[in-house]
């Protein structure tokens, strides 16, 4: 089995900041969601334009 190579200091950090920007990104879905859920819940004008294209909220991988 080959040894693998040990990670360097520069390749740690840049792993860390890309991992960084990945949950700073989630974060911020997932309060934008919550807002737009809330929002849609105490107004019915709100939720009523949301589901005019309701198509557009979903979510293909």
């Amino acid at each position: 089995m080959p040894k693998k190579k040990q990670m360097d200091e520069k390749e740690f950090w840049k792993g860390y900041e890309l991992t960084r920007q990945e949950i700073d990104i989630a974060i911020e879905c997932f309060y934008t969601w919550l807002e737009i859920n809330n929002s849609a819940s105490a107004n019915k004008e709100i939720f009523k334009a949301l589901n005019k294209q309701s198509t557009f909220w979903n979510m293909n991988p």
